[in-house]
């Protein structure tokens, strides 16, 4: 991001925002990483497999997000199932998506953070597509490609 400081700025602000939301260290990594996995980041989704870890989520919760899977913990699985759909319908949830989310013991307040996050991991995700940035080495561990499963369509010419 250093050929664009109007980027690293805005990625940077939007993280810090996210960072001032009510949900919690791990309810933000869930975010950031189910919508990294939305976007199909492969730097992204390594980075916050480990960031979900140092928030105290195990290693089992962070491999089902990252394929897609339902986790056990009711609250974090509607958080985790309501980013995917957000992502995936472009931000356009329907009254009784939504009623779930709320019903999951979150907030409107919790759905405009999350709507702060994923739009943080989508920008990330999106510079890092371009850039094809190489995984750092404390995230290496963490590797990451889509699956069958977790693909989307690439634009081609």
């Amino acid at each position: 991001m250093a050929e664009s400081p109007v980027t690293l700025r805005a990625c940077r602000q939007l993280g810090e925002s996210f960072e001032d939301t009510p949900l919690s260290p791990a309810e933000r990594q869930v975010v950031l990483l189910a919508a990294a996995v939305e976007n199909g980041c492969t730097y992204t989704v390594p980075k916050h497999s480990l960031l979900a870890e140092k928030a105290g989520m195990n290693r089992e919760q962070i491999e089902k997000i990252r394929s897609r899977q339902p986790l056990s913990d009711n609250r974090l699985e509607a958080l985790r199932s309501f980013v995917s759909d957000f992502v995936s319908a472009r931000g356009r949830i329907d009254d009784a998506r939504f009623k779930r989310f709320l019903e999951a013991g979150f907030s409107k307040q919790d759905a405009l953070a999350v709507v702060t996050g994923v739009t943080d991991a989508t920008l990330t995700a999106y510079v890092n597509h371009l850039v094809d940035a190489p995984l750092d080495d404390q995230i290496r561990q963490w590797s990451w490609k889509p699956t069958e499963a977790t693909q989307r369509v690439t634009a081609t010419a």
